[in-house]
């Protein structure tokens, strides 16, 4: 953890079978079902901390379009 941000862990879930990037945000380490993330750490979780991580779907649906856009083009 650094400075209000950690590292959290995260493994695939079955939404990434039908997302255009699954195979750019897979950890090159291990099974390539885990991924690491850095996020703010607005919970104070500490290591080893279990912690649930979710997005708006606004938020989601903005970003993907965002990444869309500049990955076509």
């Amino acid at each position: 953890m650094e400075g209000g941000t950690a590292w959290v862990k995260t493994r695939r879930g079955s939404a990434c079978e039908s997302c255009s990037a699954r195979h750019s945000c897979a950890s090159p380490e291990g099974d390539g079902q885990e991924m690491e993330v850095e996020a703010i750490n607005l919970a104070g979780a500490a290591i080893g901390d279990q912690v649930v991580v979710s997005i708006e779907s606004a938020a989601l649906l903005k970003t993907s379009f965002l990444l869309y856009v500049f990955l076509i083009i």
